[in-house]
């Protein structure tokens, strides 16, 4: 008898778009903070001033001198440019830094960094 007739849509109700804005920003956030959710993963990277490539001879002398150091890694990875050296812990990085920095000028030459 007395029947409600419903033209428009409720009041609490937004629009579809919104709903779909809203899930993408959350999606975007969650990308953005992926990153943070992985641990930290000390390493050295060591690679040649003037571009030339990572030779076989550069690898070696970089592990001999850590091994003569005592300094513990966990995987030294060569690439074409680059050399990047891992550790366990920040320590064995800050000794490993320092030890390389005195001596890449000495042993190795100044011709990497």
């Amino acid at each position: 008898m007395f029947k409600a007739q419903r033209t428009s849509a409720p009041i609490n109700r937004f629009p579809f778009w919104k709903y779909v804005l809203i899930i993408a920003l959350v999606f975007i956030a969650f990308l953005y903070a992926l990153p943070n959710l992985y641990g930290e993963s000390p390493s050295v990277q060591i690679s040649p001033k003037n571009g030339d490539k990572v030779d076989a001879i550069l690898v070696s002398q970089i592990k001999d001198i850590l091994l003569k150091n005592q300094i513990q890694n966990s995987g030294v990875t060569p690439s074409t440019y680059a050399l990047q050296i891992r550790f366990n812990n920040t320590d064995q990085q800050l000794a490993a830094q320092d030890t390389s920095c005195i001596v890449t000028g000495k042993q190795i030459g100044r011709a990497h960094v």
